[in-house]
């Protein structure tokens, strides 16, 4: 089993990677990812962030904005949630 900075570790390469399939319009890719990371770690705000991101690009606004609106219930202190949420 991983310990906690194996885990982040682990983590922050997947976002990583996920950010720039995101940033290269490769966003069913970008998706697996951020979700699988959210599968392993269900509190992972910026994880949640992007699959909101996603949706919203997708024209999935109200599906986008969940992600968005728990990610912030859990981290409140997230411009780039607001950003993109458009939430003010």
């Amino acid at each position: 089993m991983a310990n906690d900075t194996e885990t982040a570790t682990r983590d922050a390469q997947l976002l990583a990677q996920a950010t720039a399939l995101h940033q290269a319009g490769k966003l069913n890719e970008a998706h697996t990812i951020y979700q699988n990371v959210l599968t392993e770690n269900p509190q992972h705000t910026q994880a949640m962030t992007m699959l909101g991101a996603i949706y919203i690009q997708a024209g999935q606004h109200e599906q986008g904005l969940t992600f968005i609106r728990q990610s912030l219930a859990i981290n409140r202190s997230q411009a780039d949630a607001y950003s993109i949420g458009g939430i003010g």
